[in-house]
């Protein structure tokens, strides 16, 4: 498959990185970033020379800044549902990878970026890192294993301030509250990262992969879960409340929702 929204490389041996490349909109997603995610997961899961990999953005500010919202503009009912569905087959060739996934979050980790990075194994940030969702800003819901797997790192009390409140964490503060493994200096992000990987692949592979899927057996439960919010933000898509908090996140300004509480 030929790649125009990440990169795919092998810069040393059984390491393969796979890199968001859109820097001009902050490495914003769409459904075809997710479809060339999905395939370059289960590339380095068929590939028995890697033994570990590393998902992170490209330049120096952000790793994802969320979905581009813009897109969303023209979403309707059972349009979303198939936009949502190249999402949940991407997590699941990130979770059923055989292999360790690692998270180098070089920035901004926002919205679905924040999401991707929960999805990974491990996770280590750079002291820039910003974390947060923003879906009750723009009447979204960030059901892309957000509202499943942020109880299980955080805690439930926690996971519903980050959700309901769409605030933003620096990456101390996603540390303390167990969101990464560990916060580096910017500029030995990647440093440590190839430290963390040669680690990994002292460890026997084979070990490894049983105790990834052992560990995952709580969190595959959810999968159901995720298929009705599918349907659940398909039939969501245009509603007026959701094309308020669409417009005003394009246009710069903040939603007006109390006209949808009279």
């Amino acid at each position: 498959m030929e790649y125009k929204d990440i990169l795919y490389e092998v810069k040393r041996p059984h390491v393969a990185w796979i890199t968001l490349n859109r820097p001009g909109v902050d490495n914003a997603t769409t459904g075809e970033t997710f479809v060339e995610l999905r395939d370059a997961f289960r590339r380095a899961d068929d590939d028995t020379g890697i033994g570990v990999v590393v998902l992170t953005g490209a330049g120096d500010t952000h790793f994802n800044e969320g979905g581009q919202v813009k897109q969303h503009l023209t979403k309707r009912p059972g349009t979303h549902r198939g936009h949502f569905m190249k999402l949940l087959e991407c997590s699941m060739a990130i979770r059923a990878c055989g292999k360790p996934v690692i998270a180098a979050v070089n920035g901004r980790a926002i919205g679905s970026g924040n999401q991707l990075q929960l999805l990974c194994d491990l996770a280590i940030a750079s002291d820039r890192a910003v974390f947060g969702q923003h879906g009750t800003k723009r009447a979204g819901a960030p059901m892309f294993w957000g509202t499943t797997l942020m109880s299980m790192f955080v805690g439930e009390r926690k996971a519903r301030e980050i959700i309901f409140l769409s605030r933003e964490y620096s990456a101390q503060q996603a540390l303390e509250m167990g969101l990464v493994n560990a916060v580096v200096p910017h500029d030995q992000l990647y440093p440590e990262v190839n430290r963390w990987c040669d680690e990994v692949l002292e460890m026997s592979p084979t070990s490894l992969r049983i105790l990834k899927t052992s560990m995952n057996a709580k969190s595959d439960a959810m999968y159901p879960s995720l298929f009705h919010a599918r349907d659940l933000i398909d039939l969501f898509s245009d509603a007026p409340e959701r094309m308020e908090g669409t417009r005003a996140w394009v246009e710069g300004r903040k939603p007006d929702f109390n006209q949808f509480r009279k």
